[in-house]
């Protein structure tokens, strides 16, 4: 989605020793942008909860909302 702050730099800060974490934060402030952005129904402790038990079903689901437009 562009970003340029922070959010471009998750997957390098992981790579250095955040264990996965950074991409859970990410993934979690990602899913809530997709969310306003489309309108979705939904809040931050349901987007930490989604995250959280299933990160793979989450990037999943991101892939699906954010993607080329035709």
């Amino acid at each position: 989605m562009n970003e340029k702050g922070v959010e471009s730099w998750i997957g390098f800060l992981d790579f250095c020793g955040g264990g996965g974490l950074c991409s859970f934060i990410g993934a979690m402030v990602l899913r809530g942008k997709i969310r306003e952005r489309d309108g979705i129904e939904g809040g931050a402790m349901g987007d930490c909860c989604a995250t959280m038990c299933c990160l793979p079903c989450a990037s999943c689901q991101h892939s699906n909302h954010v993607g080329v437009d035709e």
